[in-house]
Order: C-alpha cells, then sequence, then structure tokens
C-alpha cells in the first residue's frame, strides 16, 4: 500500500462531526489508483455515535455531489480522548480515483451531540495543501460551505490493485 495525497502538517483547531454537522476533506490525486485506506487526525468526545466515511465526487464548486462512491461504517468509540488526538486508519472498500479529479471524504455521523462526538484536526491558519479544502454542512448534507482556508489533516492511501479489507486501526 502507497500513500498518495495527504495534509500532514499544521493544526490549531478541531471540526466536529455529530448530529447534522458533518466535516470533510476534499482531494485530488496526483496520479489514479485504487483508495483503499484513509487516515485521519482525530479525538473523541464522550461515547461518539456510529460514523460513516464517504467518499463523493466533487462539483465545480468543490462540494460534494449526490451520490456516494465508497464508504464503511465505522465505530470511532476507541478513538483517544488525548486532546492532542491521534492519526486512524479506516480501510474502504477498493474505489478507483482519477488524476486531475477533486474528491470529499467525509465524516458522517449517525447522532451523536456536542458531548458525543468525533472532532478532525484542522489548520485555518496556514493550511498548504493546494488540491483540496475542508467541507462542512450543518444541515446533514443538504448544503454545503467549502473553505479554501482551511485542511484538515489526513492521509490517502491505496495502490494499482484492490486491497483487503478490515475497517479501523488506530495508530496511535
Amino acid at each position: 500500500m502507497e500513500k498518495y495525497e495527504s495534509y500532514e502538517t499544521g493544526g490549531n483547531s478541531w471540526a466536529s462531526s455529530h448530529g447534522n454537522y458533518i466535516s470533510g476533506q476534499s482531494f485530488t490525486p496526483l496520479v489514479a489508483h485504487n483508495l483503499t485506506r484513509v487516515v485521519l487526525w482525530m479525538k473523541r468526545l464522550g461515547t461518539p455515535p456510529g460514523y460513516r466515511i464517504r467518499l463523493y465526487l466533487c462539483d465545480g464548486a468543490h462540494k460534494p455531489t449526490e451520490s456516494e462512491l465508497t464508504g464503511v461504517d465505522v465505530d470511532l468509540s476507541g478513538v483517544t480522548t488525548d486532546p492532542a488526538g491521534e492519526w486512524v486508519a479506516i480501510d474502504l472498500p477498493s474505489y478507483p480515483v482519477l488524476q486531475g479529479t477533486e474528491y470529499g471524504l467525509l465524516s458522517w455521523p449517525y447522532g451523536g451531540n456536542s458531548d458525543n462526538q468525533v472532532q478532525w484536526y484542522c489548520d485555518n491558519i496556514a493550511p498548504t495543501y493546494t488540491r483540496g479544502l475542508y467541507l462542512y454542512s450543518s444541515n446533514g448534507g443538504s448544503s454545503w460551505a467549502a473553505y479554501p482556508t482551511a485542511d484538515l489533516l489526513f492521509q490517502e492511501w491505496g495502490g494499482p490493485e484492490a486491497a483487503p479489507f478490515s475497517k479501523v486501526h488506530v495508530i496511535g
């Protein structure tokens, strides 16, 4: 497995995902490949609900389109509560991503509230990932905001072949 797209430095705040609040990061691959894993810098508060990590195409305004390309339901209740967070690896069913096409990677909650959620580390001071941006919905995905002045910390992994599928790995 090989790392393709990533934003791994910086970070100064946390993006929330709970209830109708959805956080995400768009990315545009430089190389076509099969996406099989994402690694996200996260922490949890309380006992979060289930989540679905989803991949969507983005439109010309950088916002997710209507159809999920691939995704997986995950239990993120084992993610650290340490205020610093940790890298969390999540395997996805293999999906072929194309060079130069913008995709949205979303952390989609099944409920929760401000006391029971997972948060994704965000750089909204000096982000340097130029092939994507921070995505946010406060109404369950009915509409989206795209923030070019922020990025969430992520890694996007895969390879030329589909990989075995096994869900969540806390890297720590």
